[in-house]
């Protein structure tokens, strides 16, 4: 029997269904080396630096279940799926897949549960001789970690807004070389030679978008999966934005550990490969060995000045975004593309937050430390 969770803890916890979300977006953008454990950082500021165990074996946790009460429904009251009844389908569709239901089954047995009227029970419904399947249905926590940076458009443009030299410089750093590329199109295009040209011009877009910083690889990121709007040439080059970006020199990725840490780098780690592993929009990997046991880690580093290069960014993108949307007004069409901005960066803001990312990693263990087949490292 697990502790009861305070009200606070109730409500850092995270959704089951949103961190296998989470959890595959980590591996799509570092394939098996996402970062899990965060390191303290100065107060106030996200966390630069996680750091997990590369192997290990599954994590001895416990869970809280549900008071009886609270929930079971009264008699002939069992309105839409709850949510604990929606993990325990999940579970009887995953025990038929594995060949520990009839097939077909797993519909049959939880349509019979649903019918007596009672909390649906995976382990009483299934031949589980480990009992390793289902105390998942006993988690009441649906939310994911709270941010612990989060994103604020109108005291970013207030502090901004005071700083014009700042945002003024850094116009000029997207606004050359993006219009240098878009005059180089308009001359191919009139010279006849556009489609002859293409490769290579979408060639010259995804250099120039890789050095311009993470707010704008991430639109780039998102122009990939248009081929509405870019021919597949583009499409194509813009792809090698998900995981062919240059990494920040190792010199710098050891110093932000350094920072984070408090201690010398060469106390604690020992580089098991020199280069990272892995290198994307936000953050790099590296594969290092703890001095102290000899455990093999994957150590996340974020790119150096993350955060106050994407607050500027958003803050051009939402001014430019601001000019575009009065001409749509003008024009009869109604298009907030402030707010199109306005949720990216709240998006983008949680990718770095290692904090969160963090808690959401360590629940995620503990909403599977049960199954035998899901095995997530220790952090």
């Amino acid at each position: 029997m697990g502790r009861h969770l305070t009200p606070m803890e109730r409500r850092r916890r995270a959704s089951p269904v949103r961190l296998v979300l989470l959890h595959l977006l980590l591996q799509l953008s570092f394939g098996r080396y996402p970062a899990l454990v965060p390191a303290l950082r100065r107060p106030l500021r996200h966390r630069a630096l996680l750091v997990r165990l590369w192997s290990s074996p599954p994590p001895v946790t416990t869970v809280t279940p549900v008071p009886p009460a609270a929930a079971a429904p009264g008699p002939g009251q069992r309105g839409a799926a709850t949510h604990s009844d929606r993990l325990a389908r999940a579970r009887l569709r995953l025990a038929e897949a594995q060949g520990r239901v009839a097939p077909g089954g797993a519909e049959e047995l939880f349509a019979s549960a649903v019918e007596s009227q009672a909390p649906v029970d995976v382990e009483s419904l299934l031949p589980d001789p480990d009992g390793a399947v289902s105390r998942i249905r006993e988690l009441n926590l649906t939310r994911v970690a709270e941010p612990t940076v989060a994103y604020d458009p109108a005291e970013a443009e207030q502090r901004l807004f005071r700083q014009p030299l700042l945002w003024l410089k850094r116009n000029v750093e997207l606004f050359f070389p993006l219009s240098r590329f878009l005059l180089r199109v308009v001359g191919d295009i009139q010279a006849g030679k556009e489609r002859e040209r293409r490769r290579q011009r979408a060639q010259e877009l995804q250099e120039i978008i890789a050095g311009l910083g993470p707010a704008i690889i991430k639109g780039g990121q998102a122009l990939a999966s248009r081929p509405d709007l870019l021919p597949n040439e583009y499409l194509e080059e813009l792809q090698r934005l998900q995981d062919r970006l240059p990494p920040f020199p190792k010199e710098v990725a050891i110093r932000t550990i350094e920072d984070e840490l408090g201690v010398r780098f060469e106390d604690v780690f020992e580089l098991v490969e020199p280069e990272p592993v892995a290198a994307a929009s936000i953050g790099q990997v590296f594969k290092a060995r703890l001095v102290a046991n000899g455990n093999v880690v994957a150590i996340k580093i974020q790119r150096p000045g993350c955060q106050d290069i994407i607050s500027v960014d958003l803050y051009i993108m939402r001014f430019y975004a601001g000019i575009l949307t009065r001409l749509f007004e003008s024009l009869g069409r109604k298009i907030d593309l402030r707010a199109v901005i306005d949720d990216f960066g709240a998006l983008i803001y949680r990718e770095i937050d290692y904090e969160a990312e963090a808690a959401n990693a360590r629940r995620f263990a503990e909403l599977y430390a049960t199954i035998p087949d899901v095995f997530i490292p220790r952090v």
